[in-house]
């Protein structure tokens, strides 16, 4: 693992002594409310708890079998999802489990909390995402319109009722999933405009898709 100084582009450190760690790491998140704890997976389904300002490890913990390919903190910090075989989430305090969300029939790939942490998105190497209510512990949604791997997925409105994901089928879509079809409509267009504004070696034919423009 390295870490990286952004205003020199260098590698600050680099931390090979994992000594309860076997494989590569797959995934890592910093705490957001303790800028020095790292938790981190991969394989032989292991979440490493690490205080960088120390380097050492706070915790090792057994969360499942198989490879741990994504981790996520909720905002908040007071809750910790982790994506393999299936979704499971951590009290981050205790390292106890919390529940288990079951539903993706492929090893989870991606997760993200939306900014109150109450909805958790996951996508798969089954091409769907769900949307999971935190407090209650429900599927709120299932999506499907890629045919590979989903690697990522962004909430990206204010009313975080967009989401966006990107495939290994060379695809992003947008997902208007809580919202209304005329807001996904216009963000859409915005966006294009955008894209058309700064891409000037574009025709006139193609940069009249969008009236933005």
């Amino acid at each position: 693992m390295r870490f990286w100084n952004l205003s020199t582009n260098k590698p600050v450190s680099l931390t090979d002594n994992f000594p309860n760690h076997l494989g590569g790491i797959y995934a890592i998140e910093f705490h957001p409310k303790q800028s020095n704890i790292l938790a981190f997976s991969g394989s032989q389904g292991m979440i490493n708890f690490w205080d960088i300002s120390t380097q050492q490890s706070l915790k090792l913990l057994k969360a499942q079998v198989g490879n741990i390919y994504a981790l996520k903190y909720s905002p908040d910090g007071i809750i910790l999802a982790s994506g393999g075989d299936t979704i499971r989430l951590w009290n981050p305090l205790t390292r106890k489990p919390i529940t288990r969300l079951n539903g993706h029939i492929s090893d989870i790939t991606t997760l993200k909390f939306n900014t109150n942490g109450e909805i958790l998105a996951s996508a798969s190497g089954d091409g769907t995402i769900k949307l999971w209510n935190i407090p209650n512990k429900q599927l709120l949604a299932s999506l499907k319109g890629h045919y590979e791997q989903i690697n990522d997925v962004e909430f990206i409105n204010k009313e975080q009722s967009v989401i966006a994901s990107a495939s290994n089928d060379g695809s992003i879509i947008l997902w208007n999933w809580n919202g209304n079809l005329d807001e996904l409509i216009n963000r859409s267009c915005q966006w294009l405009g955008n894209y058309l504004e700064h891409n000037q070696d574009l025709s006139n034919d193609t940069k009249m898709l969008c009236p933005h423009y």
